[in-house]
C-alpha cells in the first residue's frame, strides 16, 4: 500500500501595515485563487503569515523554520544572507515609491544638515537604515554626526509625532498621512534620487527549495498570473491596498500608477546592480561583513 503524502504548506511571512490583508502581487494571487490553484497541482498550499516589526522578525522565523519564504526590504534581506541564512532569492520586486525622512515640528530643523548632534530613530538591519545613512551621506554627515535610537518603524514615527526624537525616516505612504497631521512635517524626500530608490525580495529556505523546487515555481506562476491581471484589472489593486488599511486618498497620492509599482523581475539585470550597489554601501558602513550572493 502506497503511504499518503501529506499537503505541503508554504508558510510566507510578510510586514502587515494596518490589517493582516495581504496587499500587492501576493494579495491579488491569493484573493483570485492564484496561489490555490497553481499550488494544488503539486500538493500544495500557500499560507500567508503577517509580522508587525518587519524584517528582524521575519529573519528570525525564516531562520528557525517558522516560515518557507518571506518578502523583505533590501538591507534584511542582504543581512540575513550575510549572518548565514541559508536562503535564496527567487524575485526582486522594484519599489519605485519614495522615502520620506520627516520631523517633528518643534524641532525646528530646516535641512538635513541641521540634524547634527540630534536624536534620529530608525530600526537597526531595516531597508530604513540604509536609506537614512545614505541621505546623511548625500549631505554631508555619517551616522556618528547624529545620536541614532534604534527603534521599529511604528515606534519611530510615533515618537517624532510626539517630540520625543527628532526626526526618522518612513515610506512615502507612511510620511504622507503624518504630514498631514499638525506635529509632523517632510525634511527632505528621496522622489527622483536613483541610488536612494528601494527593492523588495522574496527569500525562500534553501533546504525547502532544494526538496520542493516545483512548489516554489508554482508560487511563481502565481504571481505572474496576478501581475497579468493587475495589468487589466488596476482598481482591483487599490481596493486591495485600501482594504489592507491603507486611506484611500493615501493610496492614490502614492500609487498614481498602481501597476508601475507592483511588478516582478528576476534576480539579473538592473534591478540585481541595485542590490550590489546595496551590498557594497552596507559593507562600507560595516553593516554586514562579506560579500553577499541572493542567488545562492
Amino acid at each position: 500500500m502506497k503511504k499518503k503524502i501529506g499537503k505541503i504548506v508554504f508558510r510566507y511571512g510578510y510586514t502587515a501595515t494596518n490589517s493582516d490583508v495581504l496587499p500587492g502581487l501576493n494579495g491579488i494571487a491569493l484573493e483570485q485563487g492564484y496561489f490555490k490553484e497553481e499550488l494544488s497541482k503539486e500538493n500544495a498550499e500557500f499560507k500567508a503569515i503577517p509580522f508587525v516589526k518587519a524584517g528582524p522578525a521575519i529573519n528570525a522565523a525564516l531562520a528557525s523554520g517558522g516560515l518557507e519564504a518571506a518578502g523583505f526590504g533590501d538591507v534584511p534581506a542582504i543581512v540575513a544572507k550575510s549572518q548565514g541564512s541559508d536562503t535564496m532569492a527567487i524575485d526582486i520586486q522594484p519599489s519605485d515609491y519614495s522615502t520620506h525622512l520627516i520631523i517633528s515640528k518643534k524641532s525646528g530643523l530646516k535641512k538635513v544638515e541641521d540634524l547634527k548632534g540630534k536624536k534620529v530613530a530608525v530600526q537597526s538591519g531595516s531597508y530604513m537604515q540604509r536609506i537614512l545613512y545614505q541621505i546623511l551621506e548625500k549631505h554631508g554627515l555619517s551616522a556618528e554626526d547624529v545620536k541614532l535610537v534604534n527603534m521599529s518603524e511604528v515606534d519611530a514615527a510615533n515618537a517624532v509625532e510626539a517630540g520625543s526624537v527628532d526626526a526618522t525616516a518612513v515610506t512615502e505612504m507612511k510620511g504622507i498621512k503624518l504630514e498631514q497631521g499638525k506635529n509632523v512635517e517632510l525634511l527632505y524626500d528621496t522622489e527622483g534620487v536613483t541610488e536612494l530608490e528601494r527593492t523588495s525580495v522574496t527569500l525562500v529556505r534553501s533546504k525547502f527549495a532544494k526538496e520542493h523546487p516545483k512548489v516554489v515555481v508554482a508560487y511563481l506562476r502565481a504571481l505572474i498570473r496576478a501581475q497579468e491581471y493587475a495589468k487589466k484589472h488596476p482598481e482591483d489593486l487599490r481596493k486591495l491596498y485600501i482594504k489592507s488599511g491603507i486611506e484611500e486618498k493615501i493610496v492614490d497620492l502614492t500609487y498614481p500608477k498602481l501597476t508601475d509599482y507592483n511588478s516582478i523581475v528576476g534576480t539579473t539585470g538592473e534591478t540585481k546592480k541595485v542590490f550590489e550597489g546595496v551590498i557594497t554601501f552596507l559593507k562600507e558602513n560595516g553593516l554586514i561583513k562579506k560579500d553577499v550572493d541572493l542567488n545562492q
